[in-house]
């Protein structure tokens, strides 16, 4: 899956080694290098504290690699 092609809210399937999450697109940060692209997953929330929302950045490799619509 392209970075570049994500639209805010789309869901996307996130595979690594501890399993298969479902994550929300929210922004790309461009500005920043490597650029960055913000995520949030329902199953992280709350792992570092009771105000932790679940946001999680990827890099343009992890996106490209690991991601696949849902």
């Amino acid at each position: 899956m392209k970075p570049t092609s994500l639209k805010r809210g789309q869901k996307v399937q996130f595979t690594c080694i501890g399993g298969t999450f479902t994550f929300t697109f929210l922004r790309r940060d461009r500005e920043v290098r490597p650029a960055r692209n913000w995520f949030q997953c329902d199953d992280f929330r709350g792992l570092n504290g009771p105000d932790d929302d679940g946001k999680t950045p990827l890099s343009d490799y992890d996106v490209s690699r690991k991601c696949q619509p849902a």
